[in-house]
């Protein structure tokens, strides 16, 4: 009697908790701004408290909340002269914002502003110079807050060299790097820089004149010494323009989501190569419009939030490959960014609309199997732990630390050195994890596990017994 109500209650503890991940996710209407603007406002999400966005049309809007967008302060924009695309904040002081050159985004000379008093004073760190061109977008890694990377359309003319400027010491400096020219008419989008470290980063790009122009991603892997292009699956879009205009990478450098302006078919572009190669993948029927798309760092989670349709979010936790409905409030939101907490293992979202409106959702992740992050303070140094339990049979436990975003890779070796099997292979954000090892397929005896990242090697040896 006793097995048969332990059964019961694991079978409802199971119901309750699969219940909590399949319909919790969902979008809650937090509070408004004042906003108007002819592009969508952008959102900088600094934790799951502070938030600063940023738009305006012809003359600048910036706004920040420290509540999770319940109440809003005007954020003065003394020194900046038109209105802004793009913004990035690391606290309730201290942001950048890109502007659109002149009035409107008609770009040339574009600027990158600096705040460190919540806007009581700005001051310009970056110009392009050149009389085209915008700043599309200011990603700061979050990992590595140290490393970031603003980027702007040609400055020239559409078709030339894009602008690029990396920082590495936090915006003390910057270097500023030219590359990726793509010919013709080509240009990028607001929102659709991604940055993963100093080594790589990106943009979506686009022919702006014709719809049938293919549609591009322009990246670099050795930090701007030279740049690739990936090819787009054309995803069907209802007018002339072509544009990415929304682009994230998750930090394994392989895996990636792009989404397009005026897509008629709710399809987006999904990359497990590091763009070199892309793949349609439809997120349902119902929502449409211009796509914007938002990668949860180190895991296999991403979202769409569509221009127009009910609902209008999606949620895919295969990197892609399916997706399930987000409700959004009624809302249709243009731009979204979010936070990652490791101590709870959730992401908290936050989107924004055109109307002024601010949205949030607090997701419970899922993680690629076999590896799961643990809480606590960033590791100070390397290290590789002794498995547990061991000996073990048929699974066991591997823990790891790395102080730096790496490539880590960990493997297993049977006795006489042959490999076995590689339990991982990717880059990680700096952390703690563990590593689970299914050791059913193999026989009772002595292995050992490497681990490579960075330049920290070591192996240790367990015991599987059955």
């Amino acid at each position: 009697m006793l097995k048969v109500k332990i059964f019961i209650s694991s079978i409802i503890l199971c119901m309750l908790f699969l219940a909590a991940n399949t319909f919790a996710q969902s979008f809650t209407f937090q509070g408004g701004f004042v906003y108007s603007g002819t592009y969508g406002p952008s959102v900088s999400v600094v934790d799951p408290n502070i938030l600063w966005v940023a738009g305006g049309t012809n003359t600048p809007i910036i706004t920040r909340s420290t509540n999770a967008g319940v109440t809003w302060t005007a954020i003065p924009t003394t020194g900046i002269s038109v209105d802004v695309f793009c913004v990035w904040a690391i606290d309730a002081n201290t942001a950048w914002v890109g502007d659109g050159g002149v009035s409107g985004g008609a770009g040339g000379n574009a600027k990158v502003y600096k705040t460190t008093n919540a806007g009581v004073s700005w001051t310009i760190v970056l110009t392009t110079g050149g009389s085209a061109g915008f700043i599309n977008g200011i990603q700061f890694s979050r990992s590595n807050p140290q490393i970031g990377v603003a980027e702007s359309d040609p400055p020239s003319a559409a078709g030339g060299a894009y602008w690029w400027a990396l920082t590495t010491n936090g915006g003390t400096s910057f270097t500023i790097i030219t590359g990726g020219s793509q010919g013709g008419s080509y240009a990028s989008a607001q929102n659709a820089v991604a940055l993963v470290d100093q080594l790589w980063f990106g943009v979506g790009t686009s022919n702006n004149v014709t719809a049938s122009a293919q549609q591009r991603i322009v990246y670099t892997t050795n930090g701007g010494t030279s740049f690739l292009t990936g090819n787009l699956a054309a995803y069907g879009q209802s007018t002339a323009q072509s544009f990415v205009n929304s682009f994230s990478m998750n930090t394994d450098k392989l895996h990636g989501i792009a989404g397009g302006v005026n897509n008629s078919t709710a399809n987006v572009n999904i990359t497990t190569d590091g763009c070199a190669t892309w793949t349609l993948h439809n997120t349902g029927t119902g929502i449409t419009g211009n796509f914007c798309v938002k990668w949860v760092p180190g895991t296999n989670t991403c979202y769409v939030l569509g221009a127009t349709g009910s609902p209008g979010g999606r949620r895919s936790t295969d990197g892609g490959v399916t997706w399930t409905n987000v409700p959004t409030a009624s809302l249709n939101f243009t731009h979204m960014d979010c936070v990652y907490n490791p101590g709870t293992h959730t992401a908290t979202v936050f989107a924004v609309a055109g109307d002024g409106s601010c949205g949030r959702m607090i997701d419970t992740l899922v993680f690629p199997l076999g590896i799961q992050p643990i809480a606590g303070n960033t590791p100070t140094q390397y290290s590789l732990g002794q498995n547990y339990p061991n000996p073990f049979n048929p699974t066991t436990k591997i823990d790891f630390a790395i102080p730096k975003s790496s490539i880590v890779t960990v493997k297993i070796y049977d006795i006489l050195g042959h490999e076995i099997k590689t339990l991982l292979n990717e880059n990680k954000t700096a952390g703690a994890y563990t590593l689970d090892f299914d050791a059913s397929s193999l026989s009772s005896g002595v292995y050992f596990y490497t681990i490579h990242a960075g330049d920290f090697t070591a192996a240790k040896k367990m015991s599987l017994i059955k």
